[in-house]
């Protein structure tokens, strides 16, 4: 039961006195609902008085119903999990290979019974001879039975007269009778069973309906532990021991599934209720100790210790009587290990709640301050500043800094919130459609952001789905559900988990605290921008009717706007916007210069100065014309014939822009070489031979295109086993070869996955399997289940690829210089794959880096091939390579410095043609 402070909101620190004074009065009102509760639900203290229920002990002998594993125990060894999945029904105990069935597992898996539908059978057909003659025959549980004589007529009714034929006058009936009947009474035998696995099925589907529909109403329940007591208030014989049970229906199959749910065991402490020789301290120390690990319905030893205790704490004469069949009532306590079924009405919750809040008052826990006013104790004003819960207009509901609401709100909203700061407690009222639980998805992002946690209550189930739905999808995988369907809530707790697991893996704290810190910076700039843009546009809007003063004058604008139109053509000759209120720029000395050009200039002048000129956008500066001039002198002493013989023409480039377009083209690719050949000064010799495969191409290439599939496979495969490994937390056997262990592994697994066990007789006929069970570990225990099984397999595949790796590692890139495997990590895809970047460059380098030069310079006319026949051929691994560098570094560079040399000199000549050209146009 979740704790008292969930229930109860906590009081703030005023005066004891007044806490004391009220608290008798408050203990009264909650005896008094307590009564209430007891006198509209009564306890029923007998399990037959339930709305239905079912003794495990009494399922019918079908191989249509199958009981969850039972627990071995021996003295010296136990059957494992897997050994039998389901067994049919044979009562309490059984017997598998020599070892007795005593209970049911502690917990091990959660499917109690299994229900299929079974398949019936009609009766065998009478003989010719027999027809008309045996009545009852149909019924397995009837008794056929022969008519000793009928009328020889056919008819409902003889007509009079007709005569009579005996049964034992034709001897075949008689023989016909005995055969038939031999195969009537083992059809019989075989189908009674399947008949009542049948009635099964239909109860257990028309509660399936119930509880789709009702499932607020009524509840399912195993109960083991059942108490057996005679008693003057009304005799006991109910378990003691429950826990709620979740009623699944398999289409595939067409069978139910009966399975625990999460809930914790609860003590059905209501059948003490009234028994006054049996004190509330002892119900409460009970309760507790059925929280215990082990103890639980169809539990094992746990159980039938913590039953015994409960006996001796009841009377003195109390007494475990184990899995004895008990008859009739005792005037002592008596408990006995009996299981069963049964479905009640939800109606159990308001007596837990009342009698927790009478045990937290009784021990002096703190009380509502809520509740004083209720039994007459006026708690101290509490001064409260309400000017703080005043929301603002429509326009500003989300644009409070200190309001994080995860989706669009209106301005009561926003009271709530603030509200919900200030008092701790806010009610909100309004008839269906008026988005209250819009509301409520608010305020849980709101509450989520200041690091808070959140319990939703609500009457109905689907009110909680309706809510979770409407929580903005970045917090949904937050909510989780306690819904009376408990595998929908297990699924959600699953889909939470797995969500958060995720943003774990990918987010890190820090990041998530800049981006936090980013957000509400973005945040606050919007609020801002949107406060001035309505600041704005309320200033626009009032400055249609502010009036405007213009030295002194008062204007409306209106009658600023008829003078403006009365200006035009007059007053609108002044040069561009005019400022108000700026003065003239011209000083009155300036205007008298204006004005006296008009006689300093003669009209021969005039004339002269409307003559055209050519645009200066079509000469050079001054210092451009002189820098020209300053690059022809330098050309003149300078050997530009360095190299020509490599080059084609200048004027044979074929540049599409000519000279210009040739010459920067060249000029980038001089950094470009200096900056692509660099490196292959200091690459280390594993890098010069994937330079050198990338290079060559082919089957060279393939070698180290090979090398990081391995790597990056093996990358994969750490990633894929990552989950498993770490929720299993599986270690192998370090004295079995890992080839064996992953052998047999893949064998276990593929046999559980074909619905396998692990039984006694799988063990035996794979007598190899064993060894590798016993020592292997999953969590420091023993592996049991599939999923153990699984990440063993996946751990040993992952240690079998990583040291192929490492071996291929040290044979083709430890002897070329880079680190050894064992240098690099013990997870070798994580060392080695901070080389998979490095390596898959150098394997690009000649076609991204190298190759897109070399044909930009043979289009722009270099004989590309002349030039490598310069370089001295070279001794050595990697000889193309190395010389590609060598004509690169030492002789590349001066004849491309000789060409930009010839390409400026020629620029430098046609520029200064051009203006010539242009001058000479205007004489």
């Amino acid at each position: 039961m979740p704790p008292l402070n969930s229930y109860i909101p906590q009081i703030s620190s005023l005066s004891s006195d007044l806490a004391e004074q009220a608290r008798p009065r408050v203990a009264q009102i909650f005896r008094y609902l307590q009564a209430l509760d007891q006198l509209r639900n009564p306890i029923l203290r007998q399990v037959s008085e339930q709305r239905w229920h079912l003794s495990l002990s009494s399922l019918p002998e079908h191989e249509s119903i199958a009981l969850s594993s039972p627990q071995i125990l021996s003295a010296d060894d136990s059957l494992e999990a897997e050994d039998s999945d389901f067994i049919s029904s044979q009562g309490t105990n059984a017997e598998i290979e020599g070892k007795t069935i005593v209970g049911l597992r502690d917990g091990l898996i959660d499917t109690i019974l299994r229900v299929r539908r079974p398949e019936l059978t009609n009766a065998p057909r009478l003989p010719p001879a027999l027809e008309g003659w045996v009545q009852g025959w149909e019924d397995p549980y009837g008794s056929p039975h022969q008519s000793a004589s009928r009328s020889s007529s056919s008819g409902a009714t003889p007509p009079v007269g007709s005569l009579l034929e005996n049964f034992a006058s034709n001897p075949s009936r008689g023989q016909a009778w005995a055969t038939w009947l031999e195969e009537w009474n083992e059809w019989s035998q075989s189908e009674r069973p399947a008949r009542q696995a049948m009635q099964l099925y239909e109860k257990f589907y028309e509660w399936h309906s119930t509880l789709s529909r009702e499932g607020e109403r009524y509840e399912l329940m195993l109960g083991d532990g059942v108490l057996n007591w005679r008693r003057p208030e009304g005799g006991i014989n109910h378990p003691l021991l429950l826990r709620r049970l979740d009623l699944q229906f398999d289409l595939d199959k067409n069978e139910f599934l009966l399975q625990e749910t999460d809930s914790p065991v609860e003590f059905y402490s209501a059948l003490f209720r009234g028994l006054t020789d049996v004190p509330g301290p002892t119900i409460r120390a009970l309760r507790d100790e059925a929280k215990m690990p082990g103890v639980e319905p169809l539990g094992g030893e746990a159980t039938d210790l913590y039953l015994k205790r409960l006996a001796s704490r009841l009377s003195v004469r109390g007494e475990f009587c184990g899995t004895q069949r008990l008859k009739g009532e005792a005037d002592h306590p008596r408990l006995v290990r009996e299981s069963f079924i049964f479905v009640r009405n939800r109606t159990l919750g308001f007596s837990s709640a009342l009698e927790s809040v009478l045990a937290h008052i009784e021990e002096g826990g703190e009380i509502s301050e809520a509740l004083w006013g209720v039994v007459g104790v006026e708690a101290p004003p509490r001064v409260i500043d309400d000017s703080k819960l005043a929301g603002g207009s429509l326009l500003d509901a989300n644009e409070d800094e200190s309001v994080l609401l995860s989706k669009a709100a209106n301005v009561e909203q926003l009271a709530i919130a603030r509200r919900l700061e200030e008092h701790g407690n806010v009610l909100v009222q309004g008839p269906p459609g008026t988005g209250k639980t819009h509301t409520i998805s608010n305020l849980i992002g709101h509450l989520l952001a200041q690091g808070k946690t959140v319990l939703v209550t609500s009457h109905t189930t689907k009110a909680l789905r309706v809510l979770r739905d409407q929580v903005v999808e970045p917090l949904r995988p937050l909510c989780v559900s306690v819904l009376d369907n408990d595998v929908e809530g297990r699924h959600q707790l699953e889909a939470a988990v797995n969500a958060i697991v995720e943003r774990l893996a990918s987010d890190s704290a820090l990041e998530l605290v800049q981006q936090g810190q980013a957000l509400a910076k973005q945040r606050s700039q919007f609020i801002r921008d949107l406060q001035d843009a309505r600041a704005a546009l309320l200033e626009a809007r009032g400055g249609e009717y502010r009036e405007i003063v213009v030295q002194g004058d008062t204007l409306s604008p209106s009658e600023a706007a008829r003078i403006v139109a009365q200006g035009c053509g007059v007053n609108d000759w002044l040069p561009g916007p005019v400022t108000p209120g700026i003065p003239c720029p011209l000083s009155l000395l300036d205007l008298n210069s204006l004005y006296a050009t008009n006689s300093a200039i003669s009209p021969t002048d005039e004339e002269e100065m409307f003559l055209p000129l050519p645009e200066t956008g079509q000469l050079p500066s001054a210092e451009a014309f002189a820098a020209m001039v300053e690059s022809e002198k330098q050309f003149q002493g300078q050997e530009l014939s360095h190299g020509e013989g490599h080059w084609r023409p200048i004027d044979q480039t074929g540049a599409p822009s000519g000279i210009n377009a040739a010459l920067a083209s060249l000029q980038s690719l001089q950094s470009q070489i200096q900056k692509a050949i660099k490196p292959l000064a200091e690459m280390q010799d594993w890098k010069l031979a994937a330079v050198a495969a990338g290079q060559a191409g082919g089957s060279e290439r393939e070698i180290w295109n090979s090398l990081l599939s391995s790597i990056e496979a093996v990358r994969a495969k750490s990633v894929a086993a990552r989950e498993s490994i770490l929720t299993h937390g599986p270690e192998l056997a370090g004295a079995i070869d890992m080839e064996t262990q992953e052998s047999v592994l893949a064998d276990i697994c593929a046999h559980l996955q074909g619905g396998g066990n692990l039984g006694a007789v799988t063990l035996l006929l794979h007598r190899n399997w064993k060894p590798v069970m016993e020592a292997t570990r999953v969590g420091g225990s023993k592996p049991t289940k599939k999923e153990h099984f699984e990440a063993l397999l996946a751990m040993a595949q992952l240690a079998r690829e990583r040291k192929q790796l490492s071996a291929r590692w040290d044979r083709q890139m430890a002897p070329l210089g880079a680190p050894a495997a064992r240098e690099l990590s013990s997870e070798i895809e994580v060392g080695a794959g901070q080389f998979v970047p490095l390596i898959q460059g150098c394997l690009d380098w000649y076609s991204t880096a190298w190759g897109p030069i070399e044909e930009e310079m043979k289009k722009l006319g270099l004989d590309w091939a002349r030039v490598l026949e310069q370089s001295a051929p070279v001794m050595a691994s990697h000889a193309e390579l190395l010389r590609l560098r060598e004509a690169v570094t030492n002789v590349l560079p001066a004849l491309v410095t000789s060409q930009v040399a010839r390409l400026r000199h020629a620029q430098v000549q046609r520029a200064m043609v051009e203006v010539s050209k242009r001058l000479d146009a205007f004489g």
